[in-house]
Formats: structure tokens, sequence, C-alpha cells
């Protein structure tokens, strides 16, 4: 488990580094209730389930990238969590997040963890063009899509 947990760290400093080195970077979510053989994540059908975007331009790229590697340690052991994924682009300079939870409670409880609000805390003075947009999705229409996050995000942020 511990060589997994190294792999995926790995994976999620190489996204969020190819993120901010390449164009853009939309990559595979990883999760408890994701399944990488099939390619779904594992839902009920007519179950609702939170989905959260955010995209940020972080100040210090490389300080932000180390504390994305903690909290997605933190996330796949998460309670309540189903999936997510880091992204982000580098013509835009920012970091987009997108992850789903099994209700709102969980999502509250990752929140106002440490960890999270450490990160929120490190990054609020030298970061720019912060946005978050949640919504509903039925278990049957899982994973959201980048491309609604985007959309949604723009939207938010007046673009």
């Amino acid at each position: 488990m511990r060589d997994q947990t190294s792999n995926f760290a790995t994976i999620a400093a190489a996204l969020l580094m190819t993120a901010f080195a390449g164009a853009c970077s939309r990559p595979d979510f990883e999760g408890p209730s994701w399944e990488d053989e099939s390619g779904y994540a594992l839902y009920e059908e007519g179950d609702i389930y939170i989905v959260v975007a955010t995209t940020i331009k972080p100040g210090d790229r490389r300080a932000f990238t180390d504390q994305a590697e903690e909290l997605a340690d933190q996330l796949r052991t998460q309670e309540g969590l189903v999936l997510f994924g880091f992204g982000g682009s580098l013509t835009k300079g920012t970091a987009q997040t997108l992850s789903v939870w099994r209700d709102a409670e969980s999502l509250a409880a990752f929140m106002a963890s440490p960890g999270h609000v450490s990160a929120v805390a490190a990054h609020a003075g030298d970061s720019e063009d912060f946005a978050t947009d949640m919504w509903e999705i039925d278990g049957a229409d899982l994973p959201p899509t980048w491309d609604e996050a985007d959309v949604r995000l723009a939207a938010v942020l007046g673009e």
C-alpha cells in the first residue's frame, strides 16, 4: 500500500508540475471510489453527490505544489470523498481541483481540517483569481467533466 501511496504522490506532483510546465493538464481522477481499471466511479444511481471545482493563480507555484501534494495524501483517506483530480494551465498560471463528495458533512469536515485550513491561509495573501463552485450530480452522471468545471469557474470569475 505504501508503494501505491508513494506512486500517487509522485503522480500528483508530476501532474501539478505538468500543469504549470505544459499548456494544460486534464489528469485522470483518483480516490477511494474511483475504479481505475474500468474507468468509472463506484456510485449508486439516484444518489446525489456534491461536486466542488476550484481554480487559483498561486503566487508561489512551488510552495503551492508542495502543499497540494500534502492535501492529496489527506484526500486519499478522507471520509466521504468519492474522487478528486488536480489540473491547471501554464498559459493562465492556474491550478485547479475537481472533487466529488458523498455529502455536505464530509465536505465540511475536509474544509475545516487543519491541512486544508493551513493551505488556504498559506496562499491567501499571494494568490489571485480564486474561484470555487459547487453543484449536485447524480451518481449515474459521474464523473463530472473538467469542461463543465471550466465553464462554471469562468462564470464565477466573470469571464
